[in-house]
């Protein structure tokens, strides 16, 4: 969100910013985070302008296999929006606005990856459930190692 004042003879009101984060885990199989933001604008400007602006990506698209938050979300808002909205005033004008995005995110994981037996999620990727036998378990050699 953003909202921009520039040569105004006079600016009177309020703004009111504010932000939130939750999440949520379950042992080590499951998290859920909700996040949300939220602007309010009131006040009167004269003979200036003002930009008021938001911008969120999708969420759908940076959530594939090896996609990490920060940088390749910011990409993301910027070539993929989910919500774009831009308005200009120039002149004297009151100006209310009250915007409030919210996010939310849930990962499963597989939780004892050493083991290809069990299924499951690992970040963004399914990986099934597997047979295995005995010696897997119980002779396993770290390959990487």
């Amino acid at each position: 969100m953003n909202h921009e004042v520039n040569y105004a003879q006079g600016v009177d009101g309020q703004i009111e910013l504010s932000g939130q984060e939750s999440s949520f885990y379950q042992d080590d199989y499951y998290s859920q985070s909700t996040g949300a933001i939220h602007m309010k604008v009131n006040e009167d400007i004269t003979d200036g302008s003002v930009h008021i602006g938001v911008l969120q990506g999708s969420g759908d698209s940076s959530k594939g296999a090896g996609a990490e938050v920060g940088l390749d979300s910011m990409a993301n808002a910027w070539k993929n929006p989910s919500m774009e909205l831009e308005e200009d005033y120039i002149g004297t004008y009151h100006i209310e606005k009250n915007m409030t995005i919210t996010t939310s995110q849930r990962d499963g994981w597989k939780g004892d990856s050493w083991l290809d037996c069990c299924g499951g999620y690992f970040g963004t990727e399914y990986h099934p459930f597997q047979l295995i036998s005995a010696d897997d378990v119980f002779n396993y050699r770290f390959v990487n190692a």
